[in-house]
């Protein structure tokens, strides 16, 4: 039986919530949702590591191969973006248009990065890393609650 990556990513989630809800049991601080979880250890790691190496001046050939692994990981997480997580709220807001609407784009800039990377484009690499960039920080404007 193979398991997909969001599979094992919604596992994680749920683990984690369960140890964040047991730590924090004296603290006022709501529990880490699926999506917090995945934006903070998955994603945010591989979209810094992008823009990184993006700033550079130039790219040799480790840091194109840091590089594929970073999109590769996105491109692995965007199917969990568009699931949206697993708590009620969460489950509403994948369903919004606007939800939908942000995880398409999401999903078409770390293609096109990936693209990029497979070509070893760096200046069509460059584009869609300020692409994405502009994408990420679009939707954590409109939807800030996922990020806390």
């Amino acid at each position: 039986m193979k398991i997909t990556f969001a599979v094992v990513v919604w596992a994680m989630g749920v683990a984690f919530v369960s140890l964040g809800t047991a730590r924090g049991a004296g603290e006022a601080r709501a529990p880490a949702t699926f999506m917090y979880i995945l934006m903070v250890d998955m994603i945010g790691p591989a979209a810094n590591s992008l823009w990184a190496a993006t700033a550079a001046p130039t790219l040799s050939d480790q840091d194109w191969v840091r590089v594929k692994q970073s999109t590769t990981r996105l491109s692995e997480s965007a199917p969990s973006v568009s699931f949206g997580g697993t708590t009620t709220g969460d489950i509403e807001r994948a369903k919004s248009s606007a939800w939908t609407s942000w995880a398409a784009k999401f999903t078409d800039k770390v293609s096109l990065a990936a693209n990029a990377v497979e070509r070893r484009d760096r200046m069509a690499l460059v584009a869609a890393a300020d692409d994405l960039l502009e994408v990420c920080e679009g939707c954590h404007v409109a939807f800030p609650q996922t990020v806390r």
